[in-house]
């Protein structure tokens, strides 16, 4: 799966000229809350700004110092850390990763089924939701809120119009990949499946989320929030890509195999 949508913005991007608006890059700030109903407050667990800019997505996280490049027409992420460390993944490593953990999921669920253990059975009832999760679409349109309900997992959306087919396209396949790799590099994150039912519910409707509400029970509960915010490109935002390009460029850029740099995640999480 920023805050909340400039309308007056959003309805000068709608109403406009439309040839104007194409011509337009995006921007996307992200803010991610978790949430406590009970006590009636909510967290800042992570802001991210993400630009979409002549065919490339660049989705910066300035506390993480890190930047990831979505590449669409080369098929493949590039990784830029701010300590001068960059990796290459292609969308069909992602793929592989993702199948091989299918297939073992499967297997276990299988053999877990085969033990009879109703204590094995009943824990991994979360993994089974995960791979094939069932969720009951339902959208209204007076409010545009958009809900995707399931045992174990629910999304609940506010959704505006895009202002372009082109950037719903864009926004979405960037979603898409995005929740892809979060799973690549981060394995307990949940599998990707629910996300993109959810990415072409909104495609199938023309949206765009606004705030996009998660509640989960997979392994421990779970509800956030996030919010986006959607502006036209800044000239501030065109100084960090050029930042970020020229970094790229730079000689003193350490390449990693996608392998180097998972191990090197995986060291710095340990710590």
């Amino acid at each position: 799966m920023n805050s909340m949508l400039n309308y007056s913005a959003l309805l000068l991007l709608l109403l406009g000229n439309a040839p104007a608006v194409l011509a337009q890059d995006y921007r996307v700030y992200t803010t991610v809350a978790s949430i406590d109903k009970e006590a009636g407050k909510e967290d800042i667990v992570s802001h991210s700004l993400t630009l979409f800019h002549a065919g490339k997505v660049y989705d910066y996280m300035e506390d993480v110092g890190e930047v990831v490049i979505l590449e669409p027409e080369r098929h493949r992420f590039i990784i830029l850390g701010g300590n001068y460390t960059a990796t290459e993944v292609p969308f069909a490593e992602v793929h592989r990763f993702l199948d091989v953990a299918q297939d073992k999921a499967q297997e276990y669920l299988a053999e877990v089924q085969k033990s009879g253990d109703a204590e094995q059975i009943r824990r991994s009832q979360a993994l089974a939701f995960q791979m094939s999760p069932k969720l009951k679409v339902s959208f209204t349109e007076a409010d545009k809120i958009l809900s995707l309900q399931g045992d174990l997992l629910s999304y609940r959306v506010d959704t505006a119009n895009s202002p372009s087919a082109e950037f719903l396209g864009q926004y979405l396949e960037y979603a898409n990949w995005a929740a892809r790799l979060n799973y690549v590099l981060h394995p307990h994150a949940a599998y990707p499946t629910a996300r993109l039912q959810l990415d072409d519910e909104l495609r199938q409707r023309g949206l765009i989320p606004v705030v996009v509400e998660l509640s989960a029970n997979l392994d421990s509960p779970v509800q956030l929030k996030a919010r986006h915010d959607y502006r036209v490109i800044q000239s501030i935002d065109r100084q960090l890509i050029h930042r970020w390009e020229q970094q790229l460029d730079s000689e003193e850029t350490k390449w990693l195999t996608f392998h180097e740099y998972q191990q090197k995640l995986l060291t710095s999480q340990s710590k």
